[in-house]
This record gives C-alpha cells, structure tokens and sequence, in this order.
C-alpha cells in the first residue's frame, strides 16, 4: 500500500541505520543522560517530551512470565514523528501502552513532560492523559450517538476545558471535515471516521499524540489523509506524534523509525523511505541463521 505525497520527496532524502551498540562510534555529540546498563538509550538535541529510563515490563506470571520491555530507555523530542516497528510479539505495543500511562511498568521511569507519571495516582494519570496526550487507534474509538463535533470535543468538555473555537475550525477544515460535524459515526466513511479521531487527538496541542496502527482499517487515500495530518500536527503545531505501525508506506512519513525485538529497541532508521524501511525488514528476516522461524513483523 502507498501513502506517498508531493512533498515527501523534499522532506525524506537518506538512509540512516544505526545499531546502538555502534553509536559510541559516531562523532555527533554524547548523549546528555546515559544509558543505564545494559539498557538501550535515545537522546536527542531537541528537549523530550516524553520519555521511558531503564523502563521493565514483565507479561504473565511464574514459568511463563515473558519481558515485553526489557531496560528500555529511550526519548520522544518535542515536534517529532516516531514511527515504532518490529515483529509480531516483539513488544511494540507494550512500548505505546506504557508511554501513554495505559499499563503501569514495572520498573524504570516513564515521563511525560517532565512528570513521572508512576508517581501518580489513578485520578491524576487520567487528568494528565486528558489533558497532555492525544489518541488514535485503529478502532476510531468513536461515540456512536454523538455527531463529529461533539465527538471531537468530547475530552475537553469531560475535563471542564474551554474549547479554541478557531483552533478547532482550523483543525476541520484541514481535515476535510467543515461539512460533516453534524453526521454521527455511522454516517461517516472509516476514512472521516479516523480523521475525526484525529480532529480530537489534536485539539488542544496535547505534549504527546500516540497513535496505534491509525491506518490499519484504511484504505490507501484515507490513510494518506490521516498521515499527512499527523505529520502536520509535528511540523506546524510542534506536537510530538509517536505511533504504532506494520506498514512501511506508513512509517516513511515520520523523522524516525525505531525497531523493537524481543522487548528491546535495536535499531534506528533516520530519515526512513519506503525502500529503506522495506530493505532492512528483508534484512532482519534473513539475520538470525541460527533458526528456521522466520519473524512476521506485523
């Protein structure tokens, strides 16, 4: 599937792959806070607007407790794209579900603004999510007998928040939404459907917008839409949009790719393209000789 747009060209020019046990041997500046041992760290010139330090999330229990994150440590700087990849069980989502407080670790530090949100109690995470982080899932997670509008504001009228009527126009309209406000869900396409998610994501500038497989249910113009409106919301608005996709086509439109396996982040891919991103998929599937199974990264 393709999502490609006219500008993407212009922003996207080359291929950067780095393994983290290779980046001491790069001449760009350290990092400003160091990776704790045996963790796997990314830290950035820009300041973060949310974090994980050193951060262990364990699944099940006894024999057959698995680490779903094991030590990870990484940052999201303020107005970036984040696109997270990797296998099918490779913990991807649990990296999406603890950053936006949906699970609790285990241990490590989850930070959002410079909050440590495992310090806070169940009524304030909430507060915080409301008010600091957007969401956008697959499921459109749409109230089905409220119209767009209402849908869209919904989040600030349950914190009791003023809505900014021309940040909301604004947002509509970039959206292609001004003439569907007062249709309810079931009279919107899957693709007006995800948009309007989005419309409620962004509307606020919320610090950080997490986004899980938002394209998954689209087809390929819906799903451009929906990226270059997420992409949008980073270069124009500053916000941080980090997001969940199997989908090359879909990861080319961030600044940054990052690869999960086996509950750690392994790899970077800067600047990412389609080819580049489909050529290192190739690659990691032929990598591990040492075994017949061949990872589904889905």
């Amino acid at each position: 599937m393709s999502y490609a747009t006219a500008d993407q060209g212009t922003i996207r020019r080359t291929r950067v792959i780095r393994t983290f046990g290779a980046m001491s041997q790069l001449t760009a500046p350290p990092p400003t806070r160091p990776a704790a041992a045996g963790g796997t760290t990314l830290d950035h010139v820009r300041p973060a607007a949310a974090s994980l330090r050193s951060v262990v999330k364990t699944s099940g229990v006894g024999d057959r407790a698995v680490r779903a994150l094991d030590d990870v440590s990484i940052s999201f700087e303020v107005g970036a794209f984040t696109a997270i990849m990797g296998p099918s069980g490779s913990g991807k989502s649990t990296l999406l579900n603890v950053l936006a407080g949906l699970d609790r670790v285990d241990d490590g530090m989850v930070e959002i603004g410079g909050v440590d949100i495992g310090e806070l109690n169940d009524r304030d995470l909430t507060r915080l999510r409301r008010r600091r982080l957007g969401f956008v899932f697959q499921s459109f997670n749409l109230m089905p007998a409220l119209s767009a509008h209402e849908n869209i504001v919904l989040p600030k009228q349950l914190d009791r928040a003023a809505v900014d009527a021309d940040e909301l126009t604004g947002l509509v309209e970039r959206l292609g939404l001004s003439e569907r406000l007062g249709h309810r869900p079931g009279e919107l396409s899957g693709g007006q459907q995800q948009r309007v998610a989005v419309a409620r994501a962004l509307l606020g500038k919320p610090d950080l917008v997490v986004c899980d497989e938002p394209t998954g249910a689209l087809d390929s113009t819906s799903g451009a839409e929906v990226l270059s409106a997420l992409r949008t919301a980073t270069t124009e608005r500053h916000q941080t949009v980090v997001m969940v996709t199997h989908d090359p086509a879909a990861a080319a439109y961030a600044d940054r790719v990052v690869i999960v396996r086996d509950g750690r982040i392994t790899h970077l891919l800067d600047t990412p393209t389609v080819d580049s991103i489909v050529a290192f998929i190739a690659d990691d599937a032929h990598a591990d000789v040492s075994t017949s199974e061949t990872a589904v990264w889905s």
